[in-house]
């Protein structure tokens, strides 16, 4: 197993770096923040760079690269805290190329024309078992139920839905949010999310719903939330680090003093842990190999380290820290945020240890 970049792939990774810095200044976030939140000028840049459909096939409008590039390219959103739904377009048009239908639609989405996003989170449910319920109707699906929390959902043009038939399968599902009704939410992370109601809403079913797909692409997903939450914790690590070499007391810079010191040792040590096994399971991914357990592991130290990484970074700013006009406070909240996504340090744990309980060799 080789983590070495390839000089395509730093290209890649140095291009994303410089758009996402230059659209990723607080002054401009603050901006935005006071709109609907959605950077489209970066938006198109990203379209014209071909970094849209960086993972989808080169046939369908895409870079025909992998999830690994993906990878690289969810850190650095991450380090900015930039104001698009990257995360959530790259995993509905993966679920829809792995689908084989609609395949119409990616170069649109790749040429940043339509935004779709994700609606896998039905209350009281877990994301693998949706309690939104899909019929067969008119030659399509007619699906009905609530999903919470649907991210960027006022900024899109599709939805990809997650839903249980009434032969008991999980299946995805292609809904026009022209067709649900949108109760928006503003979180504290500034995300744009909102709460979908369908009530027979007319959907295309991307591929057969036989209960495969959307364990794929939950796998995806939350190995695409790691990647975010390294980039995020990085940067915050590296705010840390600054602040603490330049705050001086007692006639020393406080990154002198022990405590200080252990402390911010101890956030870099959880990010090395969440940078290596969001990449390992990245790479998984995209050479096809097994990466359930990798998943697994990715997303608990996406969540774990996510947490004591922002709160250290935070602890050692002091009163600085929760200041609104300081970067901080932005991967605090985005951080909190990706913690519980499609499920928290908790979850991911119990799904390991079911998995090595059932196969302890």
């Amino acid at each position: 197993m080789d983590f070495s970049l390839t000089d395509d792939q730093q290209s890649l990774r140095d291009l994303a770096t410089r758009m996402f810095r230059e659209h990723g200044q607080p002054e401009r976030l603050a901006e935005l923040e006071q709109g609907d939140w959605f950077d489209r000028q970066l938006w198109r840049n990203l379209a014209d760079a071909g970094l849209l459909g960086i993972a989808v096939d080169e046939q369908h409008g895409g870079a025909g690269m992998t999830l690994l590039e993906l990878h690289l390219l969810l850190v650095e959103l991450g380090r900015t805290v930039a104001h698009v739904p990257l995360w959530e377009t790259a995993y509905a048009a993966l679920a829809i190329e792995q689908s084989g239908t609609s395949l119409d639609l990616l170069a649109d989405v790749c040429a940043g024309e339509v935004v779709p996003t994700v609606a896998l989170q039905d209350e009281g449910a877990t994301p693998a078992a949706p309690t939104t319920t899909a019929v067969a109707a008119d030659g399509g699906w007619a699906l009905t139920g609530t999903k919470i929390l649907v991210p960027a959902a006022q900024v899109a043009d599709l939805l990809v839905v997650s839903a249980t038939t009434d032969a008991g399968q999980t299946g995805l599902f292609l809904v026009q949010c022209t067709d649900v009704v949108m109760l928006p939410h503003r979180l504290s992370s500034d995300i744009p999310h909102a709460q979908v109601t369908m009530d027979g809403a007319p959907a295309i079913a991307l591929g057969e719903p036989d209960g495969t797909a959307l364990p794929v692409l939950l796998e995806a997903a939350v190995a695409g939330q790691a990647s975010v939450q390294t980039g995020l914790c990085e940067a915050a690590l590296a705010l840390a680090a600054k602040y603490t070499a330049s705050r001086e007391q007692f006639g020393r810079p406080i990154a002198t003093f022990q405590a200080v010191s252990q402390r911010v040792a101890d956030a870099f040590i959880d990010t090395e842990c969440l940078r290596l096994t969001a990449l390992q399971a990245a790479w998984r991914l995209a050479e096809g190999l097994p990466a359930t357990d990798e998943v697994r592991i990715a997303g608990y130290w996406a969540a774990e380290a996510g947490h004591r990484v922002l709160h250290a970074c935070h602890h050692v700013h002091g009163g600085i820290g929760v200041d609104r006009d300081y970067p901080l406070y932005r991967y605090l909240m985005r951080t909190k945020q990706h913690e519980f996504t499609l499920g928290s340090a908790t979850d991911h744990l119990v799904d390991l240890g079911l998995a090595l309980a059932a196969d302890p060799a």
